[in-house]
């Protein structure tokens, strides 16, 4: 297990778990319901091994799901469930928090997963959401 502080909020440590880590069983459920990632007390838990797996440990993947989740938290996304109208607000925030640090090639993997995600071409969603989303952050 390793804690890092947040590149994007320093009130938020960043955890990488991986099979074999004290905490990663109890936390297994945790992925297998969000994903790659998710948010608690102001740590986000990454799922080490999936993403190895899956080819995404990689540190320009792992920006932009740790803005994608800090997005999450800027928003003020409560609870377990997440919708998908949730999911693409936090996409959105996520890309704009990366451009914003200048993590071009993180902001890049967002924007280009963003209609598959989503369901919605990012322009649309941006020309419906973008002022209401960047006032509420």
């Amino acid at each position: 297990m390793k804690i890092k502080p947040s590149k994007f909020a320093s009130s938020i440590k960043v955890v990488f778990l991986s099979e074999g880590d004290e905490k990663y069983d109890a936390l297994k459920k945790f992925f297998e319901i969000h994903g790659y990632a998710f948010v608690a007390d102001n740590h986000i838990f990454m799922d080490v091994t999936q993403l190895k797996k899956d080819g995404y440990f990689k540190k320009e993947y792992l920006q932009f799901i740790e803005a994608h989740e800090i997005a999450h938290i800027a928003l003020g996304h409560h609870g377990n469930y997440r919708s998908k109208q949730q999911e693409a607000e936090a996409d959105f925030v996520g890309i704009e928090l990366c451009k914003d640090k200048g993590f071009t090639r993180a902001s890049k993997i967002g924007i280009k997963n963003f209609k598959s995600r989503n369901k919605i071409d990012l322009d649309k969603f941006s020309e419906k959401h973008r002022e209401k989303l960047l006032q509420s952050v």
